[in-house]
């Protein structure tokens, strides 16, 4: 399933992607599955909370300043005819969980230490410290726990974390620790409402609201070049698993979670884990595969060993 972000986030398209699936089952194979988990009643009509707008319901009084500085930007060869390179890491989630537990994290906040510590170490094969760049990657926060919202409709917000290698080096350690605490003071329901108001605030104008849409257009691009991707390096979107019904078990083998380049992010990653197993999907559309090369690596490095899979024909399907 494809789905545009306006219309939906991770979580409602998870929604929607299990109950497809389910049904499919239903049909295909006379079974019957309980309503549970993700899983909905579709002979019932919606809810008036899965059609809410939380934004505009949790928005604060005063918006929360949008300039952050900007961060290293991945480049590289664009590919031919707009293709995606897409190299899938599967590791163990005992393995990722033992790994994060061990620096006293999230399987969150490790990956994304583990993928600073490599756009780091790209930036020192190019650059002296001093000419580089603060390293960042970005992290969508599922806002219906904060809030307590059960919409259907897109309800996220993205933070930026990482470190400045201008300030010195940095043990995985550090990186873990740095990551977990940005992650916690950006978090929060004050910061994420005062986040939500600078989104919402806009829209509220009334000469904009006016304005014809070719001039809404040329604004909203004007503030994306300006400041909707210059706080991070690519993004990291972790679905932790899907709870389905046991019924489901022997039907469903693997989920994947995958999430296109950007505008300026030629790279991005998303993660889902199923049966045991976790789905790194690193996808890019530039030519050069030196960020996954290192990411990878340094999963092995740490101990989680990583079966490979690309879509390209040159690349085979191996182990590191």
């Amino acid at each position: 399933m494809e789905c545009f972000h306006a219309v939906t986030d991770g979580h409602g398209g998870s929604v929607f992607l299990c109950n497809l699936t389910a049904h499919y089952l239903e049909l295909k194979y006379g079974i019957e599955i309980p309503r549970e988990g993700l899983l909905l009643d579709l002979n019932q009509a919606p809810a008036p909370e899965e059609l809410e707008d939380s934004f505009l319901k949790n928005a604060a009084e005063v918006a929360a300043a949008r300039r952050e500085e900007k961060s290293f930007r991945l480049r590289g060869t664009p590919e031919r005819r707009g293709f995606r390179t897409l190299t899938t890491g599967i590791v163990a989630t005992q393995d990722l969980l033992d790994a994060a537990h061990r620096y006293k994290v999230t399987v969150t906040a490790f990956i994304a230490a583990v993928m600073v510590e490599s756009i780091i170490a790209m930036q020192d094969a190019r650059l002296p410290r001093k000419r580089q760049r603060v390293a960042k990657v970005t992290i969508p926060i599922d806002l219906r726990r904060l809030f307590g919202s059960r919409t259907l409709r897109n309800f996220s917000l993205v933070l930026n974390v990482g470190a400045d290698p201008r300030y010195g080096d940095y043990t995985l350690e550090e990186l873990c620790s740095a990551i977990w605490h940005q992650l916690g003071a950006g978090a929060t329901r004050q910061n994420m409402a005062g986040m939500i108001a600078a989104n919402v605030q806009p829209q509220q104008i009334v000469p904009l609201r006016l304005a014809p849409v070719f001039i809404k257009n040329f604004a909203m691009d004007l503030v994306y070049r300006r400041i909707g991707e210059r706080g991070g390096s690519l993004t990291i979107s972790n679905i932790t698993g899907l709870p389905l019904p046991a019924v489901m078990d022997p039907y469903v083998t693997r989920m994947e979670f995958i999430i296109g380049p950007q505008r300026s992010y030629p790279n991005n990653c998303a993660i889902l884990s199923c049966g045991g197993k976790t789905y790194i999907n690193m996808i890019r559309n530039t030519r050069e595969s030196e960020l996954e090369r290192r990411f990878f690596s340094r999963l092995v490095e740490l101990g989680i060993p990583v079966d490979i899979e690309s879509n390209r024909r040159s690349d085979e399907s191996c182990t590191v």
